[in-house]
C-alpha cells in the first residue's frame, strides 16, 4: 500500500491518495506430498502443500488405476489453496502405484511444478527357522523397510495369531527398520510358529518364524554323538595315513617273506657281459616299447658248485638233500 499525502501551507489542511501494488509470485522450489495411514488401516491419506505463493495456487491430486492394462481415473481433485489432503480405500489402491499432485500459480501462467509418490506394500524378512534348548532365552527377529506408507508391524504366534502382549515372558523392541521378539525361559509349549504382520493402507504380509524347542538331554545327546563320531574319523584318519606310509611293508611283506620262508633262492643282480658262467638258458623278462622287444630281467639257474663265488654258505654235510639253486637276476 502506497500513500500520497498534500498539505496546503496557509491553511494546513491535507489530503491523501492511497494506492495498493500488488506483487504476484510462485515458489521456485516443488510443493511437498506425503502419506500416511489414516484412522482406519484401510485408509490411506495424501497430503500436499505449496506454501509461499501469490494469490494462492491451484493444487491438484490425481491419480490412476491401472486395470488389466486400462488406465482408469480414480483421483482428481483440485483446490485454491496453500495445503489439499485427500483419502483413498484400498480397493483403490496396488502396490507400485503412483499418485501425483500438481501445483500452479493462476496469474502467472507459469509452468506447473508437481511431486509424486510411489505406494509400496510391506515385505518382512528373517529367518524363517529358529531351534532353541528348552529352559533358555531366544530371540526372534524380522525387519520391513520397503514399505510407504510405512507399515505396522506387531507380532503373533499360533495359527490362531493371537497377539504378543509385551511383558515378563515376552520382550518387543524396535530398532530402526528391525523389530525383535525375545522369549524368556523358553519351554516346549512355546514351541510353534509365530509371525511377523506387517500391514499398511496396501496390504498385509506377514513372515512365519517356526520355533523348535528341544530337551536339554537331546541336546547333550546330540554333543555326546557328535564327540563320537568326530573320534571315529580321526581313528580312520590315523589307520588310513599309518597304512599308506607303510604301504610297501603290507603290499610286498607278505609276498617276499613268503618267499623266504618256501624257498632259500637269492636274488642277485650282475652285469649282462657275464651271461657265459650261466649253463642253463635264462628266463627273460621283456617289454616291447616303440615296436621293439627289450629284455628287462634275465633269470639264470646257477649250479650248487657256484655257490662259493657268490658268496652263499655251502650246506651242511650231513644235510643230504639237494641244496637249493640260487637265481641270478641280469637287469
Amino acid at each position: 500500500m502506497y500513500s500520497c499525502i498534500s498539505q496546503n501551507a496557509l491553511s494546513n489542511q491535507t489530503a491523501s491518495k492511497s494506492t495498493s501494488l500488488l506483487v504476484y509470485y510462485a515458489p521456485d522450489r516443488h510443493p511437498e506430498c506425503y502419506c500416511n495411514a489414516g484412522n482406519d488401516s484401510l485408509q490411506l491419506l495424501l497430503h500436499c502443500s505449496w506454501p509461499g505463493s501469490y494469490p494462492l495456487p491451484m493444487l491438484h491430486w490425481e491419480a490412476q488405476l491401472d486395470a488389466r492394462g486400462t488406465k482408469q481415473s480414480i483421483l482428481n481433485v483440485s483446490v485454491t489453496a496453500e495445503s489439499l489432503e485427500v483419502t483413498l480405500n484400498r480397493s483403490q489402491l496396488y502396490n507400485g502405484q503412483t499418485v501425483e499432485c500438481k501445483a500452479h500459480n493462476q496469474v502467472l501462467n507459469s509452468e506447473a511444478k508437481f511431486c509424486s509418490i510411489t505406494l509400496r506394500a510391506p515385505f518382512p524378512q528373517g529367518d524363517p527357522m529358529v531351534t532353541v534348548v528348552e529352559g533358555r532365552n531366544v530371540t526372534l527377529t524380522c525387519s520391513e523397510s520397503s514399505s510407504l506408507p510405512p507399515a505396522k508391524t506387531t507380532w503373533r504366534r499360533k495359527i490362531s495369531q493371537e497377539e504378543i502382549v509385551p511383558g515378563t515372558k515376552y520382550v518387543v523392541s524396535e530398532l530402526g527398520p528391525a523389530f525383535s521378539l525375545q522369549i524368556v525361559n523358553v519351554t516346549k509349549e512355546d514351541e510353534g510358529p509365530y509371525f511377523c504382520r506387517s500391514e499398511n493402507p496396501l496390504m498385509v504380509q506377514e513372515l512365519e518364524v517356526y520355533l523348535t524347542v528341544k530337551s536339554s538331554e537331546s541336546y547333550a545327546g546330540g554333543v555326546v554323538g557328535a564327540f563320537i563320531a568326530a573320534l571315529i574319523i580321526g581313528i580312520g584318519i590315523a589307520i588310513g595315513t599309518s597304512a599308506y606310509r607303510n604301504r610297501d611293508r603290507i603290499c610286498l611283506g607278505g609276498d617276499f617273506g613268503l618267499i623266504n620262508e618256501e624257498r632259500n633262492d637269492v636274488l642277485h643282480l650282475v652285469e649282462s657281459d657275464e651271461e657265459d658262467i650261466f649253463d642253463e638258458p635264462a628266463t627273460r623278462i621283456t617289454t616291447t616299447a616303440n615296436g621293439h622287444v627289450t629284455s628287462l630281467v634275465q633269470i639264470h639257474r646257477i649250479p650248487s658248485s657256484d655257490h662259493e663265488d657268490l658268496g652263499t654258505p655251502e650246506p651242511e654235510a650231513e644235510d643230504e638233500t639237494e641244496p637249493p639253486q640260487q637265481e641270478l637276476v641280469t637287469l
